[in-house]
């Protein structure tokens, strides 16, 4: 039931469709997604922070600039999201971007 709400609550929302839509093919940074959406700052981190713990979205990578700065890549784990409502029952169907196998990974290395 968490992973429906957590669904339905992206798509409700004009600027985490705007997030997620950008990340759901390839990975994106910030500042990339920044520019393109012109979500202000402080709305986009909330956002991308709130759909990282919901696993909605991993940091790809990690990549570092020729000033040493480090900054990360975002990938949305899901391509295409389809919601049905059929009676009383709502479903969702989604295309995986990631491995699952990735996702295992991830999080056994992230402890």
């Amino acid at each position: 039931m968490k992973f429906l709400n957590v669904i339905l609550t992206v798509l409700a929302d004009e600027e985490s469709r705007d997030i997620f839509n950008m990340i759901k093919e390839k990975p994106v940074s910030a500042q990339e997604i920044l520019r393109y959406t012109k979500i202000p700052h402080t709305s986009f981190y909330r956002k991308i922070n709130w759909m990282l713990d919901n696993k909605l979205v991993i940091i790809d990578s990690v990549q570092e600039t020729k000033d040493g700065k480090k900054y990360s890549m975002f990938r949305a784990i899901f391509n295409d999201i389809t919601v049905k409502l059929q009676r009383d029952v709502i479903a969702i169907e989604a295309t995986p971007t990631v491995d699952l196998a990735e996702l295992t990974a991830n999080e056994f290395f992230e402890v």
